[in-house]
């Protein structure tokens, strides 16, 4: 049974064989609170006791070994008197021996520090646990994210041989189509051009003929070419024969006309003269026609 010492406010926990914290069940340093009897463990451990006061605003709890009184309100021991262990008569706490007090306050030095280390160790502990868990999972995530990759590379390896081997069989289709349509297109142009060939021939033959005929023709239009040639020559020295003829003519028809018009002439002077002028008339064309004679040309 507790009991505060400032209000006389008894409390009575629940009866257990070994007191320890509601919280994580530690034994050392524990406080207990005077409105409820909730036992938790001091702030140098996990500080379920003054996260008891923030939950629940009691503001008074005591150390079960010491039966001191913490305010957490005012942040401050408020006790007065303590109870004595021996005789459990009442005592004020600045009366308390020293020596006690300095093997206490060791006692208490001394387990806080180990709490602490213990703290600080479990805290360690729990941050490195959090972060080789927290790495572990990302291991996983990664392993499991590789193995999902691996497994759709896969997939798409076995899609992709699968899509090889139907476009393998598609080319040798292909070849094979386009073999045959090869070997059609070059009979078909075989057959075409043997045709083509054989009308090439005839043409041929037909402008050999042809040919043959033109040179033959050719032979007989030259023939016939020199012979008109040889006409025309002829027909153009007759021409010139005939041309010298004609100026022999006109010359012989002047020398006659004018030989006419000289006769009339006379003859109208000789009707005109009396006979001894004719007589004188006569000599003088005699004259005249020797004269002619003597200047008349050869080639005539």
């Amino acid at each position: 049974m507790f009991w505060c010492p400032i209000c006389r406010y008894s409390q009575l926990p629940n009866t257990t064989t070994k007191n320890c914290c509601s919280g994580c069940g530690v034994i050392q340093n524990l406080w207990i609170c005077l409105v409820c009897g909730d036992i938790g463990c001091g702030r140098y451990l996990d500080g379920h006791a003054s996260k008891h006061y923030e939950l629940t605003k009691h503001t008074y709890a005591m150390n079960i070994n010491t039966d001191e009184v913490w305010d957490y309100s005012g942040d401050n021991f408020v006790h007065r008197l303590i109870q004595n262990k021996k005789d459990g008569s009442l005592i004020d706490s600045l009366k308390v021996n020293n020596t006690s007090n300095l093997y206490r306050k060791m006692d208490e030095t001394t387990s806080e520090i180990i709490f602490r280390f213990s703290r600080e160790l479990n805290m360690q502990r729990k941050f490195y646990i959090c972060k080789m868990n927290e790495m572990k999972k990302k291991a996983d995530d990664i392993i499991l994210e590789k193995n999902l990759k691996l497994i759709k590379s896969k997939k798409s390896l076995l899609d992709f041989k699968v899509e090889i081997d139907s476009l393998k069989n598609k080319k040798i289709c292909l070849q094979e189509n386009h073999q045959k349509e090869l070997n059609k297109i070059h009979s078909n142009v075989i057959i075409g051009h043997a045709a083509n060939l054989k009308k090439l021939t005839e043409k041929i033959a037909k402008l050999e003929s042809c040919i043959a005929d033109e040179k033959e023709m050719n032979q007989c239009f030259h023939v016939k070419l020199k012979h008109y040639e040889e006409c025309v020559e002829k027909s153009k020295n007759d021409v010139i024969e005939k041309d010298k003829e004609l100026r022999e003519v006109k010359e012989m028809n002047r020398d006659l006309m004018f030989s006419i018009d000289a006769s009339n002439k006379i003859n109208e002077i000789k009707s005109n003269l009396n006979d001894s002028e004719k007589m004188d008339l006569r000599e003088s064309k005699l004259t005249v026609n020797k004269q002619k004679k003597r200047n008349k040309p050869k080639n005539r």
